[in-house]
Order: C-alpha cells, then sequence, then structure tokens
C-alpha cells in the first residue's frame, strides 16, 4: 500500500517511474483493424492482462490520481480501483461483484454489481454491445504517457447521449486515455494515463483480494429478474439502446421510507431512476458532477430522483414521461 502512496505522489507531481513507459519513441505504427476489432481486443486485455495502471480523474478543476490493479488469482477475474491522494478508499471487483470499501474496512458489497464510471466499465462489456449504441471511429495515433496509443472515438447512434474518446495502447490494447465529451461544452470528464505496469503474474494486492471474504456485507442482489417486483408506475420515454437491468423496492434509512428503483444500461452508460416520498428538507433539484447528473422532479405526493451519465436535458425527458398506472385505471373505471 505504501509503494501505491508513493507512486500516486510521484503521478500528481508528473514525475514518470520508468519501466514501460520510458522506452523509445518508435516510427508510428500502421493501423490494420476496424474500431470493433480494436475495442474487443482490448475488453480482452483488460479482463486477461495482469496489470497496474495509474492515471489521473479530472472533473473540471479537480484533479484526483488514482490506481487500477487487475489480474488472475485462483482463477478469479479480480480488479482494484484505488483513491491514492487521501484516504485510501475504492472498490474491488472479484469476478461480478463489486465490494466498496474505505481504509480497508468493506462497506457493503453488490452481486452482479455495475462498476460506477463509464471508464470503469470499458471491461464488463464486449464490443458487440457497444457498437448497438456507438459507432467506433478510428481517428488516428497519439502517445499517451510516452506509449503509442491508437484513438477512437465513440459516437453515439442517436442524440440523446455523451460521445467519448478512447485511447487504446498498441502494444497490449489498455486502455490509457478516455474523455468524455458533451458536443455544447467540450469535455467534461476525463481519465489521463501516466503509468502502465504489466505483470506475468499477478501482484500482491490482487493475490490478498482473492483470499478476500465479504459475503456477509451485501446490501442487494443484482440478480433478482426484474419482472419479480410490479410498480403502479411508469416511464413512457427511455433513449433507444438501453435496457432494464434491476428493479426492487427497498426501504431506505432509519425510518424505513420505501423506494421503487430502476436501473437502465445500454452496457456502457447506465442510469437509475428512484420514486421516493419527497425529500422537502433537501433544497438542491439538480447536481452536476463531470458526466453525471443528479435531478429531482416533483410528482403528486412522491418525488423521481433520476442519477445517470447522461444530458441533463435527456433525463428531464425521462422523468417527464412518468405515467401513474393507477390515475389510468380510475379514469378507465369511471
Amino acid at each position: 500500500m505504501l509503494k501505491n502512496m508513493l507512486k500516486g505522489l510521484l503521478i500528481s507531481l508528473g514525475i514518470g517511474l520508468g519501466c514501460n513507459l520510458s522506452i523509445a519513441a518508435p516510427n508510428p505504427p500502421q493501423i490494420t483493424e476496424d474500431g470493433q476489432s480494436l475495442l474487443q481486443k482490448m475488453y480482452e486485455a483488460i479482463n486477461n492482462t495482469n496489470y497496474s495502471f495509474y492515471y489521473t480523474k479530472a472533473v473540471g478543476s479537480q484533479i484526483e490520481s488514482m490506481c487500477w490493479n487487475h489480474g488472475i488469482a485462483d482463477n478469479k477475474n479480480i480488479g482494484q480501483s484505488l483513491y491514492l491522494d487521501n484516504d485510501i478508499t475504492g472498490f474491488f471487483k472479484i469476478e461480478n461483484n463489486v465490494i466498496y470499501f474505505n481504509n480497508n474496512q468493506i462497506l457493503n458489497a453488490v452481486k452482479n454489481g455495475r462498476m460506477p464510471s463509464v471508464f470503469d466499465r470499458l471491461g464488463q462489456i464486449k464490443a458487440s454491445k457497444i457498437i448497438e449504441s456507438y459507432e467506433p471511429i478510428v481517428l488516428g495515433v497519439n502517445r499517451i504517457a510516452n506509449r503509442q496509443s491508437i484513438t477512437l472515438k465513440l459516437l453515439p447512434r442517436w442524440n440523446d447521449r455523451y460521445s467519448y474518446l478512447l485511447n487504446i495502447d498498441y502494444e497490449h490494447y489498455l486502455p490509457l486515455n478516455f474523455q468524455v465529451v458533451n458536443p455544447s461544452v467540450g469535455i467534461i470528464e476525463s481519465y489521463n494515463g501516466t503509468y502502465l505496469d504489466i505483470y506475468q503474474n499477478p501482484n500482491d494486492e490482487i493475490k490478498n483480494i482473492a483470499n478476500l471474504k465479504y459475503e456477509n456485507f451485501y446490501i442487494s442482489k443484482n440478480d433478482e429478474a426484474v419482472n419479480s417486483v410490479d410498480f403502479d408506475w411508469t416511464l413512457s420515454y427511455i433513449p433507444t439502446g438501453f435496457e432494464l437491468v434491476f428493479k426492487s423496492r427497498y426501504s431506505l434509512g432509519e425510518n424505513g421510507n420505501k423506494v421503487e428503483h430502476l436501473l437502465y444500461t445500454d452496457g456502457l452508460v447506465d442510469f437509475s431512476v428512484y420514486k421516493l416520498k419527497s425529500l422537502d428538507s433537501i433544497d438542491y433539484p439538480i447536481v452536476h458532477q463531470g458526466s453525471t447528473n443528479l435531478l429531482r422532479y416533483n410528482i403528486p405526493n412522491n418525488e423521481l430522483v433520476i442519477v445517470g451519465e447522461l444530458p441533463l436535458d435527456i433525463e428531464q425527458k425521462i422523468v417527464q414521461s412518468y405515467k401513474d398506472n393507477k390515475e389510468n385505471l380510475n379514469v378507465n373505471n369511471k
């Protein structure tokens, strides 16, 4: 852990750490693969390579140093995401389970969990799924962290979500840079690689995580069938390509307020819609954080909260399509 913190400090100061990133620049490589092939090779590399990747996450003026460790240990696909600037916090990915922690203490675990950001999810989605909603366009060759990389643009097939710029390492096919682009304002969130280290065997952090006991920390099971819970309301507008992958009703907080929760994804981008009792004591109607927007929308006796990696106008359109099935039933029975 001390080694990780030291590397994080050097990264934040812009100091190179040698290793694979200090090689002399070769001639620009020739690109022979199309966008889909490059995305599939990236997916396979993320899930089959033992490596550590150090990078900075930039949202507005806020820059954070981060690290992603990955490896195969005890026949398990394991990842570890760390924030390096302050308290050691982040999450583990063990197969399809996501386990959040702070200061080496497990907070909770989610079965079949979705990882927190679009950048994190690049290793969760195959190329064949990405191209259903995005056209991968090869833009050329660039140098990132002193490595040759191939630049891809993920252009949405509909004008209801962001586009993405992605740099894939030419040698190992791992992601080196990732930028979220809002067409109206430009880059709104970026992940900028600074150091990549490839291992023949998993490192000690990954080996330790392989033996982690986390089963007692589950807070939800995302493997429930989405049709196992009935709601008395619907959303008449969902952006094309998004699928309902989670639907649940549960209690929130000590007062036991009921929450009804829908989670949609196009594979890369997620958004959640919550129906709950109005939060009168909370003033904020809208919260922006990089590519993520949170919007509150009043409905009779309740409110909807939508949070996801979508443009604000699309989130507004989704919650404004709310339909109360009970009202429709009462009208039909008159």
